[in-house]
């Protein structure tokens, strides 16, 4: 099946689960990061994380654990073709960027993505391969091959948005590892 189709079904079955199932979810997803994937990722120092929106697991909880254990955390800017990580601070102003994704307000720094040991990535749909269908500009797929050799990549998502295989081009960038609120996968 063609990506487009894919991320239009798995889009729509996303959009589709009630708000307080999704919050559900969301917090099975936290417990699954904290108890199963963080052990083997606790020596990062800088992650890259992202601002849920509309119907996106939420990620809120996952961006305020790793601040609670010291790790630095940057969130996603869009300017022009590209990602630029701008650092979040507990409690530091979010205005509207790019598509109307919150970031960072003002100046608390940014980072070279040479720096970052730790990106949690967002996606339409994901396979058990680690393969990824974003929503269809390519942005993170440019970022993260900019990633140091050994960053690891997770992609979040709900158990609906796991497909049995997706069409992988030269330019898509495998997630090492998946998580949903029902487990973790090493891809």
């Amino acid at each position: 099946m063609e990506k487009h189709i894919i991320r239009k079904i798995i889009r729509g079955k996303r959009d589709s689960i009630p708000s307080a199932e999704l919050k559900e979810l969301s917090r099975r997803i936290l417990s699954n990061f904290r108890r199963s994937f963080y052990p083997a990722v606790s020596g990062v120092k800088c992650a890259m994380a992202y601002t849920s929106t509309q119907s996106e697991a939420k990620t809120a909880g996952i961006i305020n654990f790793l601040l609670s254990r010291g790790v630095r955390v940057f969130l996603p800017c869009v300017r022009g073709e590209n990602i630029t990580p701008k650092r979040y601070k507990k409690g530091c102003r979010m205005v509207k960027g790019a598509f109307n994704i919150k970031e960072p307000a003002g100046d608390n720094g940014s980072c070279r993505a040479e720096s970052i040991g730790l990106a949690i990535v967002p996606g339409v749909a994901f396979d058990r391969s680690g393969n990824r269908i974003g929503f269809g500009k390519g942005f993170y797929d440019r970022f993260l091959k900019q990633l140091p050799k050994g960053a690891i990549k997770a992609g979040i998502c709900f158990e609906k948005q796991l497909v049995k295989t997706i069409p992988e081009d030269k330019h898509d960038v495998r997630m090492d590892y998946i998580i949903t609120e029902k487990e973790v996968i090493r891809t």
